[in-house]
């Protein structure tokens, strides 16, 4: 069973030569539609961390205002305490 970075590896390529900006948008747009409204700052902590940090930088800027004043004063805690609860250990985001 290939590890998820082995999978980013060989399906990512695909990705950039198969789905264009507009369907790849609608793909986060679905998945961000479906997340419970109360597990949104968990799932955007799980995107940042795994990102370079000129990706995460990026990523934040591309957010609306609101959303990363949000990430800033309730997410990142949240997202912490999560990781805390399924690690037992801090994760750096």
């Amino acid at each position: 069973m290939p590890t998820l970075d082995e999978e980013e590896q060989m399906v990512m390529p695909l990705v950039v030569r198969h789905v264009n900006e507009g369907e790849w948008r609608a793909v986060g747009e679905r998945g961000l539609a479906e997340t419970p409204r109360n597990r949104l700052m968990i799932a955007l902590g799980a995107i940042l961390e795994d990102c370079p940090p000129d990706e995460r930088r990026e990523f934040l800027a591309r957010l609306p205002v609101a959303a990363r004043v949000m990430w800033k004063v309730l997410g990142q805690r949240q997202y912490r305490r999560e990781t805390r609860r399924i690690r037992g250990r801090h994760t750096s985001v």
